[in-house]
């Protein structure tokens, strides 16, 4: 405060956008809270299907396995599965920055094979080794895809408080995916674990139907938004143009991206 009490005139109009200075969110209104209530739904389903396919990917050997391999031929056959990671990984990410818009599209592509490779495992008789094991290998992309939708939520969240509010609600579905993923490889199943895939069957089906409607949603509101605004700004622009406009003094307030009419949602 005494530091305060010395500014000039001119450096006290600056003074608010101190990095240091605090932001009291008691202040605002309800809005945050409303829009916690509509992350905690839609980032925590994310977090959760998300982790389902980290725990997939921990139990590959298993799967592997239980295909009616031994331990060496399991290691070894664990080789290309990691290969094909790297490849599709960038690949995916490849086309997600070559074409604009294209971030849902591509993490619903990746979950489609995915969800043919669990429809390859669980439909295939024992027997066929070879097909179940291509089914692994596909069954791996909805792990490589992983990166793309923590960088859709990313940058679709805008505001202090409400960054830090869904890095935690993330975090808390993160962790209680580790928790019960694990339950779902129940070992008197092996080696078919058919709770397991009949989880990840729908939860991959759920997960494609929500990611649509997600990218739709997103649609809709940038086009909403512009049509009252009477401008249209794309936030993928590749020019060197400003993408989003904001407001005077923006560095001021914890703005939220449903505050901040001016911001418009990747996708």
């Amino acid at each position: 405060m005494e530091a305060t009490k010395d500014l000039q005139d001119g450096e006290k109009a600056h003074a608010p956008l101190d990095p240091t200075k605090s932001i009291d969110v008691a202040e605002g209104d309800s809005s945050l809270v409303e829009e916690a209530a509509v992350l905690k739904r839609i980032d925590m389903f994310l977090g959760n299907t998300a982790i389902l396919g980290v725990i997939q990917d921990t139990f590959t050997s298993l799967i592997i396995a239980g295909l009616g391999y031994g331990t060496r031929p399991t290691l070894l056959l664990g080789l290309p599965i990691s290969v094909f990671q790297f490849v599709f990984l960038i690949a995916s990410t490849y086309v997600a920055d070559k074409f604009r818009r294209s971030r849902c599209n591509v993490i619903i592509g990746g979950y489609l094979i995915a969800l043919l490779g669990v429809l390859l495992i669980r439909q295939l008789p024992i027997t066929m080794k070879a097909g179940r094991y291509i089914g692994v290998l596909l069954l791996v992309t909805s792990t490589i895809i992983f990166p793309l939708m923590l960088s859709l939520i990313s940058s679709n969240t805008a505001g202090f408080t409400k960054k830090a509010t869904v890095n935690a609600v993330f975090f808390i579905g993160y962790c209680a995916g580790n928790i019960g993923g694990p339950q779902l490889f129940i070992a008197k199943e092996a080696p078919t674990y058919k709770t397991a895939f009949n989880a990840l069957l729908v939860i991959y089906c759920l997960i494609i139907v929500i990611i649509a409607l997600f990218r739709f949603y997103l649609d809709w509101e940038n086009k909403r938004r512009d049509k009252a605004q009477g401008v249209c700004i794309d936030p993928e622009m590749r020019d060197n143009g400003p993408a989003i406009v904001y407001g005077e003094n923006t560095e001021e307030v914890d703005e939220t991206d449903w505050e901040n009419k001016s911001y418009r949602y990747y996708m």
